[in-house]
């Protein structure tokens, strides 16, 4: 499963998957992952809804240029 960011409308249905790999940006995930649960939910994530080892089994998607861009 690919997530863009980590609202609520885009990780609601990952417990339906426990074996799924996720993969996201380090960006999207490092400005939620130390906020406190009011400013998460202030800021549209639910932290109950990510799998309990999120971290342990979702690899970064990688964000490193390409000189010519990506092949087809």
């Amino acid at each position: 499963m690919v997530l863009s960011h980590f609202h609520a409308d885009h990780t609601a249905g990952l417990r339906d998957f426990p074996n799924a790999r996720i993969l996201y940006k380090r960006g999207e995930y490092t400005a939620i992952k130390d906020l406190g649960l009011l400013a998460l939910v202030k800021a549209g994530c639910l932290p109950g809804l990510l799998l309990d080892d999120f971290e342990e089994r979702s690899p970064l998607i990688d964000e490193t240029p390409h000189p010519g861009g990506y092949p087809l």
